[in-house]
């Protein structure tokens, strides 16, 4: 018993790491390593990209004027073809990426997590 109070004690001073699923704080180290970060922001907010803050679940209006739900689907296109759906605006245009198919989960579980953040 001591020895998991002891363990849970020092799980809760690592700061924000032990906070998070280890998906998600995979996902928010792939965003840092793989660039994403350096457009859609540190935190998702945004900026010379759009943000991924209260974007799960929102309409999003494309380049073309059509209209789609930001859902798994979505997003897993954005990021693994990101010239099929182009939100204007922004003047850089997404690079293409060699991501594999678990690095964009991780993406996915870090998007999802941000994007739920802006809700609370």
């Amino acid at each position: 018993m001591l020895v998991a109070s002891a363990g849970l004690l020092f799980a809760g001073c690592g700061g924000g790491d032990s906070d998070l699923p280890p998906d998600v704080a995979k996902g928010r180290d792939l965003t840092v390593s793989a660039g994403c970060a350096s457009c859609h922001g540190a935190e998702g907010q945004g900026g010379l990209a759009p943000t991924w803050q209260g974007l799960v679940g929102r309409d999003v209006t494309l380049e073309d004027g059509s209209v789609v739900t930001a859902d798994a689907a979505y997003l897993r296109r954005a990021i693994t073809d990101p010239a099929a759906d182009v939100v204007p605006g922004y003047t850089l245009k997404m690079p293409e990426n060699s991501l594999s198919a678990d690095d964009v989960d991780v993406l996915l579980a870090y998007i999802e997590h941000v994007s739920a953040l802006d809700e609370s």
